[in-house]
Parts: C-alpha cells; sequence; structure tokens
C-alpha cells in the first residue's frame, strides 16, 4: 500500500492569553480566555482522530488537588499535547461549541478554523486526550495558560503516518489589549 502524505497549509491566526493568577494584573487570564485559533488555508482534509497537536512555550498549570498540601500552580516550559482533534477526551462544555462545524464531519477541512482553549482538557476524573507538562513534570490539571507576551510553537502531527504538516510560531498577545 502507498501511503502519500497529507500537504496541508494551516496558519495562526491568533493566539491570545496570559497566564493563570500570575505576574502583572493586566496580563493575567484565565484558563478560559487562553485561545489559539488555527486556520486550515488549503490542502487535504485532516481526519481528527489521527492528527495531533503540539504547543511548546512559557505557561502554566495547576498541579494536584486545590485546598490539598502540595498543590498550587507550576510555571515554566510547557507543552500541550493534543493527541487527537475530535472531541474524544476534551471539556464537552468548550471543545465541541468551539469546534461545531470542524468536528461535524470527522475532518478538518480547508476554509475551516479549529480553536485551542486552556481549559479544553476533560474535567474531573475522566480520560483527558489534552495533556499538559510544565517543567517536565506531568502530574497537572491538563488546562493551560500562555504568559503574554511570549513565543508558542505549533506543531500539527500526521499520528498515522509520523509525519510533522505544519510547525508555526507565535507571540501570545494579551487577552486585555
Amino acid at each position: 500500500m502507498n501511503f502519500q502524505p497529507y500537504v496541508v497549509n494551516i496558519e495562526i491566526k491568533s493566539c491570545e492569553g496570559g497566564l493563570y493568577w500570575v505576574g502583572p494584573e493586566a496580563e493575567r487570564a484565565s484558563l478560559e480566555e487562553n485561545f489559539i485559533v488555527l486556520d486550515h488555508k488549503g490542502g487535504n482534509s485532516l481526519p481528527l482522530k489521527t492528527t495531533s497537536i503540539r504547543i511548546n512555550g512559557y505557561g502554566n498549570s495547576y498541579h494536584g488537588i486545590p485546598g490539598h498540601e502540595g498543590s498550587g500552580r507550576v510555571e515554566g516550559n510547557t507543552i500541550v499535547y493534543y493527541s487527537d482533534l475530535s472531541s474524544n477526551g476534551k471539556n464537552l462544555d468548550f471543545y465541541p461549541k468551539h469546534n461545531e462545524k470542524t468536528i461535524k464531519d470527522g475532518y478538518w477541512d480547508v476554509g475551516e478554523k479549529l480553536i485551542l482553549c486552556g481549559y479544553d482538557s476533560a474535567k474531573g476524573d475522566s480520560y483527558s486526550s489534552v495533556k499538559v507538562s510544565v517543567g517536565g513534570g506531568k502530574n497537572t490539571s491538563d488546562n493551560y495558560g500562555f504568559k503574554a507576551g511570549s513565543e508558542i510553537r505549533v506543531s500539527i502531527i500526521d499520528v498515522q503516518g509520523r509525519n510533522l504538516l505544519a510547525d508555526r510560531t507565535a507571540v501570545v498577545e494579551c487577552v486585555k489589549d
């Protein structure tokens, strides 16, 4: 079987947010205010279940259980990994609503936008297809925020073919601007 790799043109349309309760008040943002909007500008339609996204940058998350000893915010080099782009393992109050048109047919098609939010991780003890690591530590809430004014790198990956489809950078704009 001859597999042809996907060819796509994905752009970062916007990126805004801030760290969760850290830094100057004007640069703070809630997890729900951290957004990355990706625009599929051309090429192949991407199957959501076999397309993943990795985001790297300076950010934060929450470690442990709120109110318990040893819990609290963690800040540093942050890696966010969406293992697939379907609504499986996502916060059903956010991800499907932001991406209704894109996820409807199971493909990310030309002309469609994909909206990633710092609060996309599944709630509670549910399986989450969004994983967050801060400073190498993996025991986080799997929610995230990225520091306003810092640069992030977004990589779109074809999991099945093991190919990097797009690699883009953007500066996180402050939500309050």
